[in-house]
């Protein structure tokens, strides 16, 4: 009786692995030979796909006052071409103007993701856009020693698969182009006050998930996320 009882045990244990394993499978595994291997779409149909990610970079707050317009404004918004050329005039590192760079960086870094991501195919994008937004890191009120870029870039394609790894990769190029042009002015790196923080997916439609938004986002209308 109690080698029969272990016996069920020890298939129900095995079944619920089993169970396990195949729910929490990567879609990049093949499932007969168990290797890596690139997704099939042959059979999708093109469809609009897009995607708006998020990358945060923390920056000394000294350095943040020359991204704003007016020094007494205690956060900017970088959104017309005027703006951004008067910002670019005051923030120029010793390899060039910041923000422009790190957007051509952030662009080329769509355009490349299916070469730096194995199994990503490759995407013929129609559409890229970056904005950057410049604010206090502080959530009390009290200054800060340090302020926010919270830089989002929209991929947008019509195509069999989604764009979100471009969105993604373009955010976080965009990040790591302001942190390598900043991490020698005025000691920002020795400060600790220069820092990426996070990269994460904001929005995306298309395709057979649909829509997903991050909760409190205004789903109907995905190009004010860029500006919100």
């Amino acid at each position: 009786m109690l080698k029969r009882s272990l016996l069920q045990f020890a298939k129900k244990r095995a079944l619920g692995t089993s169970r396990t394993s195949s729910a929490c499978r990567s879609t990049h595994v093949d499932k007969r030979t168990g290797l890596p291997t690139m997704v099939n779409i042959q059979a999708k149909i093109p469809t609009e796909r897009v995607a708006i990610a998020e990358s945060r970079v923390f920056i000394p707050r000294s350095i943040a006052l020359l991204f704003q317009k007016r020094r007494h404004k205690s956060a900017s918004r970088i959104r017309r071409d005027d703006d951004l050329q008067e910002a670019q005039e005051h923030l120029s590192a010793k390899k060039g103007p910041v923000l422009s760079t790190a957007v051509i960086a952030g662009t080329l870094g769509t355009k490349l993701t299916s070469q730096l991501i194995p199994f990503c195919h490759p995407v013929p994008l129609e559409h890229c856009k970056f904005n950057i937004l410049v604010s206090s890191s502080s959530s009390t009120g009290q200054k800060s020693k340090r302020a926010e870029l919270v830089i989002r870039c929209l991929a947008a394609t019509t195509n069999k698969t989604g764009v979100e790894m471009e969105a993604m990769v373009g955010a976080s190029t965009c990040a790591l182009t302001i942190y390598d042009m900043l991490k020698g002015v005025d000691g920002a790196q020795k400060s600790g006050n220069l820092f990426i923080a996070k990269t994460r997916l904001l929005w995306k439609a298309g395709g057979k998930s649909g829509d997903i938004h991050r909760k409190g986002l205004i789903k109907d209308n995905y190009l004010n996320l860029l500006f919100k």
